[in-house]
């Protein structure tokens, strides 16, 4: 899962390439709380946990359940479940932009929900360990 992940260059890379030198002086947890800033759809919610790791929140919204954010997945016949394996492809994708913004330098932990292996009873959470850090 570690190095997976579609679109991780083009106009989402560059957006959190720009933010990551735009506030390369700020700790960790002031560039986490201006990730707002980030006008792209590439830009999942996320928390730093008391333990140091990362959480990332990605899914949307449709009609009281959460929704695949995948491409592949959401050209598929709906209902569907997929292996929570398959959404580290997402986990990586969301990885290799927030090292971007970030700087810093995370693995892939977990997949611990996602919208497609629930059948959308769960938001896509990721858990990242942080394994080097420079802006803390």
């Amino acid at each position: 899962m570690q190095e997976q992940g579609c679109c991780t260059t083009g106009k989402p890379a560059v957006a959190h390439r720009d933010f990551g030198h735009k506030y390369k002086d700020k700790t960790l947890v002031e560039k986490i709380k201006l990730l707002h800033e980030l006008k792209t759809p590439h830009n999942p919610p996320c928390r730093l946990n008391s333990d140091g790791t990362l959480s990332v929140y990605w899914s949307f919204g449709q009609e009281g359940n959460y929704g695949c954010v995948c491409g592949f997945v959401k050209k598929l016949s709906q209902p569907i479940k997929i292996s929570p394996t398959f959404c580290g492809c997402c986990g990586g994708h969301a990885r290799q932009n927030l090292q971007k913004s970030l700087d810093v330098k995370l693995r892939l932990k977990e997949v611990v929900s996602s919208a497609a292996s629930s059948g959308g009873k769960k938001s896509c959470e990721f858990l990242y360990e942080i394994e080097e850090d420079s802006a803390i």
